[in-house]
C-alpha cells in the first residue's frame, strides 16, 4: 500500500459513503440530541439547573460497545479520546473513536470518529480520520447528555449512524489493504493546479442547485486536508509549490466557505487537485454585531435533511457574473506579490507546512506594517503565517515591492463593490464579518 493511495483513498472514502448517505434522506429531527451548537445548549442546561450529578462516561461507552459493536475490542484512554480498536491484521485497524468535549467546563457532550490506520513495513503509521458527520456532510456535531439515561439515549442514536455507515466504511477500505488497489481510485476527475478564481467557480456552481441561497463567500484556503472536517497527513513540499504560485499541487485542495446570514448557514466545498468535490454543511455562523462576536444558529427546521439533499446536475447552472469575490485579485497574482515580498525565503527555510488562505469579510483598512518577519498590507490574505495581502483597486507599493519593482494592479470596483456588501451585512444586522 503506496502512501499516495492510502491519503487519496481516504478521500474518496467519505465521498462515496456521503453519496450513499444522501439516498437515505434521513432528517436532522430523527436526532434530537445531536447539535451544532453544544456549548450554548450545555450553558442552558446548567443555568435551568438540569443535568445534575456525575456520569462514567468511559463504564458506559465500554458496554454500550462491547454491546453493539463487539469487534471494536481493544480499549485505550488517550486523554479525552476514548478509543476502541479492531484489528484486522497485525499492520492494519479500524478504531472507533468517541472524544469528550468539555465546553469551557460544562462536560457532559461527546462527538464520534472513524478512524483507520496502516503501518507500513519501514514502521511509519498512515492515519486517517473521519467524524462520524462527514459521511453525512455535516460540520462537527455533538451528542450532549445529563443523566446516564440520556447518554444512553445519544449512544442509540450513534448506533443508529454507525449500523449505516460502518460497514461501506470497512469494505471500502480492505480491497486497498487485502490487494493493493481499490475500485475507487480507479476513475477519478483531475482538476488540475486551479487558481482561487477557477475553484470557487467550480465550487459555487456544484452548491447552487442544493442552496441557492448561499452566495457569500467569506473565506478560500489551500489545504492538505483534502475533505472538510477530515485529519490525513500532509505534504510539505505542496504546500510550499501551492504557496509561491496560487495554485492548487499535487494532493492538496482549495476549501471555499460560502455563507448566508438571514438562513444562518455555512457550507465548507472542497475542490481537490485531484478526486471528488467534497461538502460540508453548518448551521451555525460568526458575526461580530455592535463589536460583540457571537455564533449564530439556525432555527429548528423538521424538514431538514440530516445530509446534504441529492444533488442534481451542475451542467446547466449559470455562473454568477456578478458575485463578490470575482471583484477580488485572483491567488496566482497574490502569490507572485507575496514571493517578492520575501516569501520566497521564508518557505524555503520553513519547517512545516504553511498554508494560503484569501478572507474576504468587510473590515476596515489596517495600517502597513513589518513585524517579526510579517508582511502586512490590510487582512485579506494570508499565507502561512508571514505574508497578508488585501486587494484595494489602488494602493501605494511598499518599500519592499518598490525595490522589487512589483506594481499592485487595478481592481476595477472594487470600492463599489465593497460598500455594496457592507451595506448588505448592515441590513442583515452584521456590522461586519468576523473572520478568524
Amino acid at each position: 500500500m503506496k502512501r499516495e493511495q492510502f491519503e487519496q483513498l481516504g478521500q474518496e472514502v467519505a465521498a462515496a459513503i456521503a453519496v450513499q448517505m444522501r439516498e437515505r434522506g434521513l432528517l436532522l429531527a430523527d436526532f434530537p440530541r445531536l447539535t451544532d451548537d453544544g456549548g450554548s445548549r450545555r450553558a442552558e442546561a446548567v443555568l435551568a439547573g438540569r443535568g445534575k450529578g456525575s456520569v462514567n462516561l468511559p463504564a458506559v461507552l465500554k458496554r454500550f460497545v462491547r454491546r453493539d459493536f463487539p469487534d471494536f475490542n481493544t480499549y485505550e484512554r488517550d486523554g479525552d479520546a476514548h478509543r476502541f480498536e479492531k484489528r484486522m491484521s497485525p499492520d492494519f485497524r479500524f478504531v472507533l473513536i468517541f472524544e469528550r468535549r468539555h465546553f469551557g467546563g460544562l462536560g457532559k457532550a461527546f462527538t464520534v470518529h472513524l478512524s483507520c490506520g496502516h503501518t507500513t513495513p519501514e514502521g511509519r503509521t498512515l492515519r486517517w480520520r473521519h467524524s462520524l458527520l462527514s459521511f453525512f456532510e455535516r460540520s462537527l456535531m455533538h451528542w450532549i447528555y445529563g443523566h446516564e439515561d440520556e447518554l444512553e439515549a445519544c449512544l442509540q442514536e450513534v448506533a443508529m449512524l454507525l449500523r449505516l455507515t460502518l460497514p461501506a466504511y470497512e469494505a471500502l477500505w480492505l480491497p486497498l489493504h487485502q490487494t493493493g488497489r481499490s475500485a475507487l481510485l480507479e476513475e477519478l476527475p483531475s482538476y488540475g493546479p486551479l487558481s482561487f478564481h477557477e475553484a470557487a467557480d467550480l465550487a459555487s456552481r456544484a452548491l447552487a442547485p442544493v442552496y441557492p441561497q448561499l452566495t457569500r463567500l467569506t473565506m478560500a484556503t489551500i489545504s492538505t486536508v483534502t475533505t472538510p472536517g477530515a485529519y490525513a497527513p500532509s505534504s510539505m513540499e505542496s504546500a510550499k509549490a501551492a504557496a509561491a504560485t496560487g495554485r492548487l499541487a499535487p494532493g492538496l485542495t482549495w476549501l471555499i466557505h460560502f455563507e448566508d446570514l438571514p438562513s444562518r448557514r455555512a457550507v465548507w466545498v472542497g475542490v481537490p487537485y485531484r478526486g471528488t468535490l467534497a461538502f460540508m454543511v453548518s448551521n451555525t455562523v460568526t458575526a461580530t454585531r455592535n463589536g460583540l462576536t457571537e455564533h449564530l444558529t439556525a432555527a429548528p427546521d423538521a424538514a431538514e435533511n440530516l445530509g446534504l439533499p441529492a444533488v442534481v446536475s451542475t451542467c446547466n447552472v449559470v455562473p454568477d457574473k456578478a458575485a463578490l469575490w470575482r471583484t477580488y485579485l485572483d491567488s496566482t497574482i497574490i502569490g507572485a506579490r507575496a514571493m517578492a515580498a520575501g516569501g520566497r525565503i521564508f518557505f524555503a527555510n520553513a519547517r512545516m507546512p504553511r498554508f494560503f488562505s484569501i478572507y474576504t469579510p468587510i473590515f476596515a483598512s489596517r495600517t502597513p506594517r513589518r513585524k517579526h518577519g510579517t508582511f502586512t498590507t490590510y487582512s485579506s490574505c494570508r499565507i502561512g503565517g508571514i505574508c497578508r495581502f488585501s486587494f484595494p483597486p489602488v494602493r501605494a507599493r511598499s518599500e519592499v515591492e518598490r525595490a522589487a519593482g512589483v506594481t499592485p494592479p487595478r481592481v476595477p470596483d472594487q470600492a463599489a463593490a465593497a460598500a455594496a456588501g457592507a451595506a448588505a451585512f448592515t441590513q442583515a444586522g452584521c456590522s461586519r464579518m468576523w473572520s478568524r
